[in-house]
């Protein structure tokens, strides 16, 4: 089996590299070269934390680690399956700048993200809003045939067309039988959290114009302001 090629891109801080459930979920249960690109967005003391972080290698990151700037992740998300990158950093240094030279899916995760064991799909009545569960499909089957899988269905104001629905069902079908499908009828979203069971372990998955196009307060918003939350974004610029 060929390996996904995922660039793990971090500060120069020992805490992304310790303790971190969902990046061990991911890259142990699946097919993953792990390229850590270390890199401190803002360096005072660069020198220092290298040679700390150095001595303080994890298991999560052994398999290549480079130093460098943030035009080498734009220069290799080219070729990449996929990013892996704290929602710290991508807050603050990508997002919504810099996000159209990113050219993969990009997984996003707390500095001390729990490990998974629940997929929530999220899509509209957009057709490309499946691509990102096509892709978090294809590079971590593993998961999705293990965890819990939900796939919740926005509710734009257009409707979704029924075949168009049952292709997706039977599509995540193929991976796990274990799926729940429900509908958004604007329920605020500590009630839809609740209904979906959404927590911390939770991973959720979703195209990027959800999360730009949506009215503050929504679901899609909540889960990417909220810090504790984890979720992958398809690409499809």
């Amino acid at each position: 089996m060929i390996k996904k090629n995922v660039l793990w891109f971090s500060e120069i801080n020992p805490d992304y590299q310790n303790d971190n459930g969902l990046l061990k979920r991911l890259f142990s249960d699946n097919s993953i070269e792990l390229k850590n690109i270390r890199y401190c967005f803002d360096p005072p003391n660069r020198q220092n934390e290298v040679k700390l972080s150095n001595e303080l290698e994890s298991d999560v990151s052994s398999s290549m680690v480079v130093e460098a700037g943030p035009d080498n992740l734009f220069r290799e998300s080219y070729l990449a399956d996929a990013v892996a990158v704290s929602k710290s950093i991508f807050k603050n240094s990508l997002f919504p700048q810099r996000l159209k030279e990113i050219h993969c899916p990009i997984v996003i995760f707390p500095e001390h993200a729990q490990k998974i064991n629940h997929l929530l799909f999220i899509i509209s009545s957009n057709p490309d809003s499946v691509i990102s569960i096509k892709q978090f499909c294809g590079l971590f089957e593993q998961i999705c045939k293990k965890v819990k899988i939900t796939l919740l269905v926005i509710d734009d104001g257009e409707g979704l067309p029924k075949t168009y629905e049952q292709i997706v069902v039977k599509y995540l079908k193929r991976y796990n039988r274990n799926l729940g499908i429900y509908k958004d009828q604007s329920w605020n979203f500590e009630m839809l959290k609740s209904y979906l069971e959404f927590d911390e372990k939770t991973l959720s998955v979703m195209n990027l114009d959800l999360i730009l196009n949506s009215d503050e307060g929504s679901f899609p918003k909540e889960i990417f302001e909220n810090e504790n939350t984890s979720l992958f974004i398809g690409y499809n610029y």
